[in-house]
């Protein structure tokens, strides 16, 4: 089983404007991200709020959320993945991470979830791969937990455990646009807003 955290506690300065409230389709950013975690073997979802948290709080229509609220975000996002970690209920559930501010296709992430949890290696890190370049969402095993639980902002977070365990990364090769797209400023939320719906 998967404990999904979807981090959402930035302040969005580039942009101007807390990410998880933007609109998105027929809703804001937020409630997309957690109604594309609808795979089966998604058991738990965790949102981490810290900018404009209550107004966060107050958008998220479903009942079955884990809230984690993450007053020390100022400090990066490291902060906000470790917050999210300690509010897992089940330690032997595999982590998906992904950010508010990186919407991905619903389909795109149920793939990355089959390719998951169908390979037979217990110690893995998942990840789409599209065109030479990792993306999200990142799915680690359980047997990452306590490392997940440690991260520091200085040491990247992360990506310190990816690029210290080389040997457990397997890639899902994808052509999906939105595997690694980022939505940083006003421009980027026009262009894949637009793209995402066709408009």
């Amino acid at each position: 089983m998967i404990s999904a955290i979807i981090l959402a506690a930035g302040e969005g300065k580039r942009i101007g404007s807390t990410k998880a409230l933007l609109n998105w389709g027929n809703e804001n950013l937020i409630n997309y991200q957690i109604n594309s975690l609808s795979h089966k073997s998604i058991t738990e979802k965790i949102v981490v709020v810290g900018s404009e948290s209550e107004k966060v709080k107050k958008s998220i229509f479903k009942n079955e959320i884990k809230i984690a609220e993450n007053n020390n975000y100022l400090s990066g996002k490291t902060s906000s993945i470790k917050k999210g970690i300690s509010y897992i209920g089940n330690d032997q559930n595999d982590i998906l991470l992904i950010a508010v501010d990186q919407p991905r296709t619903e389909d795109l992430i149920n793939k990355v979830v089959n390719f998951h949890i169908t390979n037979p290696l217990n110690k893995k890190i998942s990840m789409p791969y599209k065109e030479g370049h990792g993306g999200h969402p990142i799915i680690f095993s359980n047997l990452f937990l306590d490392d997940l639980s440690n991260i520091k902002e200085e040491s990247f977070g992360i990506r310190e455990i990816i690029k210290n365990n080389s040997e457990s990364i397997i890639r899902f090769k994808t052509t999906d646009f939105s595997s690694n797209i980022d939505i940083n400023t006003s421009e980027d939320y026009e262009l894949f807003h637009n793209r995402f719906f066709n408009i």
